[in-house]
């Protein structure tokens, strides 16, 4: 997985395409798990071309992503390509749909993690804290204790969510 990460990275950067480690990943550069499966790299939704045409020319394979739904998370545009004999799992415009109420995260920066000589850009903890109580609960206690209580709150704010937003979807559009 490092070297795959790496050789992304240095693509990616050399593209000048931003993007950002999400998932599994982002998980392991905070120290709290120590498998990562794939890699789930998050995109603005403007860089799907370049994007692209960095996968064909890295892999010699076309890549291919949709816009689909997968109970309830929604993307601009989402699909798995490999790299390097790593699986990517690649997503940009994240929305997830709570059923009547709709939230769509915003590609904001997040942390950098120096690892193997790459500089890799990590998306923000509090939207991945948000993603995993969506569909993740479990993760989302790994992750939660690293989001201080003003990122959240900043979050929940700039998303224009109502006060006491948890997130969560069994609790009912994400309130406590």
């Amino acid at each position: 997985m490092g070297a795959a990460l790496v050789s992304l990275g240095r693509a990616l950067g050399t593209a000048g395409i931003p993007w950002q480690l999400g998932g599994s990943g982002l998980l392991h550069a905070m120290g709290l798990v120590d498998t990562v499966r794939d890699l789930d790299v998050v995109f603005p939704p403007e860089a799907m071309d370049p994007m692209t045409v960095v996968l064909r020319e890295h892999t010699g394979v076309e890549p291919t992503f949709t816009a689909r739904q997968e109970d309830g998370f929604v993307s601009g545009f989402r699909g798995r390509h490999e790299w390097d004999g790593v699986e990517l799992d690649v997503t940009a415009g994240i929305t997830l749909d709570y059923g009547g109420l709709v939230v769509r995260l915003p590609f904001s920066a997040g942390r950098e993690w120096m690892f193997g000589g790459e500089v890799i850009p990590l998306a923000p903890l509090e939207q991945w804290l948000l993603i995993y109580r969506f569909h993740n609960p479990v993760r989302s206690r790994l992750l939660a204790p690293l989001v201080v209580d003003e990122a959240w709150e900043s979050l929940v704010t700039g998303l224009g969510l109502p006060r006491g937003f948890t997130g969560f979807r069994d609790s009912g559009r994400g309130q406590t």
